[in-house]
């Protein structure tokens, strides 16, 4: 997606709200993937210290990946964890979805599809044409393509996304290598939420 592309489906998520509009704004500030947003617990996240750990078990390549969150993605949470219904003191709502269905609260809300479609539409409005060509995967590309664009070595941006690719990750190497790029991955995601500030104030309005 280019800068004035992001801009425009930023600012229609914001207007969005919570669910499906934080949704979207924890895939551009983050990078992760959409089923590992989606089925987040309150668990997950010390909010204390910023962080957030997907399990092995919901992560693609079954490798827990820590999330630094930097301080727009640790708002959206936490307003995310408020709008839910849920305290993050009470041990009883430690395994709760964050995006949970009103109906269902084991399952993660539903209509993801048409909410994504209408946010599609408004983001259309806000550019002034129809941009088809992109899909909520793609919003982790893109992230992976700033990280880049703001110099972020291979490696670190890899950690981020959670990827077991490159020469430090596979055969012998592997076996040695054990960080967990965390500081890294920390000042990386702090860069790409300024850089994201940034893009979204090219609208003329908001920031995030």
């Amino acid at each position: 997606m280019t800068d004035r592309e992001l801009s425009a489906l930023w600012h229609s998520a914001v207007e969005d709200g919570y669910p499906f509009g934080n949704f979207v704004q924890q895939l551009i500030l983050t990078g992760q993937r959409r089923s590992e947003v989606l089925g987040a617990t309150l668990s997950e996240f010390d909010l204390k210290a910023r962080t957030w750990t997907v399990p092995g078990n919901r992560a693609k390549n079954g490798k827990a990946n820590i999330i630094p969150l930097s301080a727009p993605a640790l708002a959206l949470i936490k307003d995310a964890i408020k709008k839910a219904g849920l305290d993050a003191d009470d041990a009883a709502h430690a395994e709760r979805l964050i995006f949970a269905s009103q109906t269902t609260l084991e399952n993660a809300v539903s209509g993801i599809t048409r909410s994504w479609n209408r946010m599609r539409k408004r983001a259309d409005e806000i550019i002034g044409f129809e941009m088809n060509h992109y899909r909520i995967h793609d919003i982790r590309r893109t992230v992976a393509t700033g990280l880049q664009r703001l110099g972020i070595p291979l490696v670190v941006s890899e950690a981020v996304l959670n990827h077991q690719s490159g020469s430090a990750k596979t055969g012998v190497a592997a076996v040695y290598h054990h960080h967990h790029f965390t500081e890294e991955k920390r000042e990386a995601l702090a860069m790409w939420a300024n850089e994201m500030s940034k893009i979204a104030a090219k609208k003329g309005a908001g920031r995030c």
